[in-house]
């Protein structure tokens, strides 16, 4: 996963200052791509090396003289596992930034921190040799910007579901997540509201009935049944209470008979933890909020409201793009592309994710593609399951994530001539293990997936 991590400093650096700055960097290591680029043009046409910064020094000032624009707008940087970037900037802000791949482990903050010190090393040692006037003393911070009405409407509604995701034990929200596992759950509550027993195949299985005790899910308990009726008349957490009802003198409410000589066995019997999730629908919001982690989409990115129906919504911030995620339990028809639909312009989101545990049916998926192409919605994402949401929003984040660095590098591509965030993207595709540009073009066109089935 490709991602970046960008700060904003109130330094301002004009003119000949910034090839002055650039210098100094190159001077602790960091090599400028475009600086380099544009030195091998003027030794080109020098044909030799010989005068090249001089060459540099006029084009420079004649740009800035004449055409009344910035020689240097900002610069790339490519080290051995990330890239570095420097924007200077115009109206807002210098900016800083780190573009690493998640999956090579590296500490890309470190590195962008680092660089962030070397910049601030480097503009003191101008101050100092009177090239610029001041620097700014507050340093680096993160770029932060106001999410607006829809975001702060969903964060109010997801509070009341706070609690309910307070705790969660990763192993038995892995186990809910298998349709079979909610399926004995929910049989084996019914079963014991009719007071009888549950004999299937899922219950003698001592080894599933070992993992779920173990999440969490179910707990042993010694039952007392009427022979007779075969209905529970007890339910005893240990030996000991067993022991209590079998000394005393106590009849069965069903036939009459001593409870000491009526039936006793070992059962197994939901937690309240369990009940609680199979009615509420929190397993489902907290296998959302694992997904997400999985994702790498931190708390403060992302507000998960868990509705009246089960159904679970999040609200996630990535990229600087806006994602609605809606989840259901089971087959996801006509009516839940309705509330989708609804949720999606409440709160303002640029993109849909669908996650469905069953189907989504013809019906649905007609309804909310005939609504993405006439609105404008960005990705729309239907996935049947958590393995198929997994790689299919991994996919989603994977392109905002691209279209964010085009957009933050978009001032560099004149003083390069091409598309600069794509060109570092590619740099990063094509060092990923097993990857290749028939995989980048793949990646490309995966927004458009759904609209071509369609036709």
């Amino acid at each position: 996963m490709i991602r970046f991590e960008a700060r904003v400093s109130d330094h301002r650096v004009e003119g000949a200052a910034r090839l002055l700055l650039l210098e100094r960097l190159q001077e602790m290591g960091f090599v400028p791509l475009i600086r380099s680029t544009r030195a091998r043009c003027f030794e080109i046409a020098l044909s030799g090396p010989t005068r090249v910064k001089e060459m540099e020094r006029a084009v420079a000032a004649w740009m800035e003289a004449e055409r009344d624009e910035p020689y240097i707008r900002g610069e790339v940087f490519f080290l051995r596992d990330v890239a570095l970037f420097l924007i200077f900037g115009a109206e807002e802000p210098m900016r800083a930034g780190v573009v690493y791949d998640k999956e090579l482990g590296t500490e890309p903050l470190a590195a962008l921190e680092d660089f962030c010190r070397r910049i601030d090393e480097a503009l003191i040692a101008l101050r100092r040799a009177g090239e610029i006037e001041s620097v700014a003393a507050e340093g680096w911070r993160k770029s932060e910007s106001p999410r607006g009405r829809g975001w702060d409407r969903f964060v109010e509604r997801a509070r009341a579901s706070a609690e309910s995701l307070k705790g969660s034990a990763s192993q038995a929200v892995a186990l809910m997540a298998n349709e079979d596992v909610r399926r004995l759950l929910r049989r084996l509550r019914e079963g014991i509201a009719e007071g009888r027993a549950v004999a299937d195949e899922g219950q003698s299985d001592e080894a599933a009935v070992a993992q779920l005790a173990e999440a969490g899910l179910l707990r042993r308990e010694i039952v007392i049944v009427c022979r007779r009726e075969g209905r529970a008349l007890f339910r005893l957490p240990s030996p000991g209470a067993l022991n209590l009802i079998m000394t005393s003198n106590a009849v069965c409410s069903e036939c009459g008979a001593a409870v000491a000589d009526e039936k006793v066995e070992e059962r197994v019997a939901l937690t309240e933890q369990a009940s609680m999730w199979l009615d509420s629908g929190a397993w489902l919001a907290l296998r959302i909020q694992t997904l997400l982690r999985d994702l790498g989409i931190s708390e403060d990115q992302a507000a998960i409201a868990l509705m009246l129906d089960g159904d679970v919504q999040a609200l996630i911030e990535a990229h600087r793009e806006r994602f609605l995620l809606f989840a259901h339990d089971g087959d996801f028809a006509l009516q839940h592309a309705r509330q989708a639909l609804d949720a999606l312009i409440e709160s303002e989101a640029d993109h849909l994710l669908v996650v469905a545990t069953g189907r989504i049916t013809q019906e649905a998926r007609a309804r909310l593609r005939d609504y993405a192409r006439r609105r404008g919605v960005g990705e729309l994402v239907l996935a049947e399951g958590f393995e198929a949401a997994l790689v299919e929003i991994r996919h989603a984040f994977d392109r905002a994530a691209q279209r964010a660095l085009i957009a933050e590098l978009s001032e560099l591509d004149g003083s390069l001539g091409l598309c600069v965030g794509h060109l570092v993207w590619t740099r990063f595709r094509m060092a990923q293990k097993g990857e290749s540009l028939r995989d980048v073009a793949e990646s490309a066109i995966g927004a458009v997936v759904g609209k071509l089935k369609d036709l």
